[in-house]
C-alpha cells in the first residue's frame, strides 16, 4: 500500500510539475469502484515534489574568461557550483 501511494504521488508530480493551475480534486465519496477496490486521499506538496525531483534546464552564463581556464585545470563542475550556489543564496 505504501509503495501504491509513493507511486501515485511521483504520478501527480509529473504530470503537474510544469502547470501552476490544478485540477479541482475529486471528493472520495463521488468515486464509483468495484468490488475490493481501495478508494484513498494522496496527498502532495507539489513545491517540495519540485525541489526533491527537479527538472533540468540548460542556462548560459557569461563569466571571466580567465575563471573558466582556471576551473578547467582544477576540472570544476562549473553547473554544480553554480546549482550550489543558486540554492544557497535562495533558500537563506
Amino acid at each position: 500500500m505504501t509503495d501504491a501511494i509513493l507511486m501515485a504521488i511521483d504520478a501527480i508530480g509529473i504530470m503537474l510539475e510544469d502547470k501552476s493551475e490544478y485540477p479541482i480534486a475529486s471528493k472520495l465519496e463521488d468515486l464509483i469502484v468495484k468490488n475490493e477496490v481501495i478508494k484513498t486521499v494522496v496527498s502532495i506538496n507539489l513545491d517540495e515534489y519540485r525541489r526533491n525531483n527537479p527538472k533540468t534546464v540548460r542556462k548560459s552564463v557569461t563569466v571571466p574568461e580567465y575563471l573558466v581556464k582556471l576551473g578547467k585545470e582544477k576540472n570544476l563542475n562549473f553547473s554544480a557550483i553554480l546549482t550550489n550556489a543558486l540554492k544557497e543564496r535562495l533558500e537563506s
